[in-house]
């Protein structure tokens, strides 16, 4: 038999194999750029000492990679270093996948090719997920390779997780440090305020929508006639509103009184927002306020209690102490519209 037609009859079929890891707590979008980073494998894949560039810009196709270090389910213990050179061979941030082969190595790779996708699970966190299909491999059993890759991904998994907790934790560190700089050098000068009011009979839950709804706080304030949003979505960090009085002087002119506040920061989950004055016609500069949602229990019953605190320069004609009791005296008339409200709905 001609040993060309030979070697193509006893070619056997390539082994295929995926493995999936499961990540709760990181979005798809923070767990890409470390997979994207094709030169920094060697940070998440166990038992991998060194992955470097050999060729190319990393993320880009054609660039090449050189993995050493690694351990594999069939090493007996001797010192051999495994090694290869792996290819990216196409990449795809929108869809947040790329693929790779194996173009030289010591471990018995051929035609290896790997394809790696991250797949989002809207607020449950994503999966990586791990293809590969290669020619086999001499001394493995395909079950070797589901081990050496399935657990290869568990480990780099959980690695990501907690780089990027730490990450989220090192900038919320360095945010507070800024605010305690800030506050420290700052708090001699600001007033400072806050006023709380009980809603007996009305959970936190009930409450905590009229809060949210950012744009319409002038269903619920009474000095405020008008509030609308002039930009961004309502509850949304960065969106804006405009809101305005107006009053007769007594002497046949009307006074409009307005301020275009922006929501800075909104926990859904903690039903708490603060928001900041950008502008206005009323003399509050550096004004920075927080609403926030508290369950309570008291002789009078089951409830929740809204706080609203605030901090700022002071205002020239005005003072802390009447600033504080007016700041009271419109929460209680907002909690009071939302009860009202809400028992109105109850009847209804």
């Amino acid at each position: 038999m001609d040993p060309s037609k030979q070697l193509v009859h006893e070619k056997k079929p390539k082994w295929e194999g995926k493995a999936c890891a499961e990540l709760q707590g990181s979005k798809a979008e923070q767990v890409w750029p470390l997979l994207e980073d094709f030169f920094g494998l060697n940070k998440w894949f166990p038992t991998l000492t060194t992955c470097l560039p050999i060729e190319g810009i990393s993320g880009q196709p054609g660039c090449v990679r050189y993995c050493s270090g690694f351990r594999t389910p069939v090493n007996s213990g001797d010192e051999i270093v495994n090694w290869t050179k792996q290819k990216l061979l196409s990449i795809d941030p929108k869809n947040m996948t790329f693929s790779y082969s194996i173009v030289d190595g010591n471990v018995g790779f051929n035609s290896y090719v790997s394809t790696v996708k991250v797949v989002p699970r809207g607020e449950q966190g994503c999966d990586i997920e791990w293809r590969y299909e290669v020619e086999p491999v001499q001394g493995w059993q395909p079950q070797d390779l589901d081990c050496f890759i399935g657990s290869g991904l568990q480990v780099m998994a959980q690695r990501m997780e907690e780089a990027i907790l730490a990450t989220i934790e090192k900038e919320a560190g360095q945010q507070i440090a800024y605010l305690h700089s800030f506050m420290a050098t700052e708090v001699e000068k600001k007033w400072e305020g806050r006023v709380s009011a009980k809603l007996i009979g009305f959970k936190a839950d009930q409450i905590w929508p009229f809060l949210e709804d950012f744009f319409n706080v002038h269903k619920w304030v009474s000095v405020v006639d008008t509030c609308y949003g002039v930009e961004g979505t309502s509850g949304e960090p960065g969106c804006i509103r405009y809101c305005a009085s107006t009053s007769d002087t007594g002497s046949g002119e009307t006074v409009s009184k307005w301020a275009l506040e922006k929501l800075v920061d909104i926990d859904r989950v903690g039903q708490c927002l603060s928001y900041e004055f950008v502008d206005s016609n009323i003399g509050f500069e550096c004004y920075m306020a927080t609403m926030k949602l508290l369950p309570i229990k008291s002789t009078e019953g089951e409830g929740s209690e809204i706080v609203w605190s605030f901090v700022m320069n002071p205002v020239e004609g005005q003072t802390q102490e009447g600033l504080v009791s007016f700041y009271n005296t419109v929460l209680q008339g907002m909690a009071q519209r939302m009860k009202q409200a809400l028992g109105a709905a109850k009847q209804n």
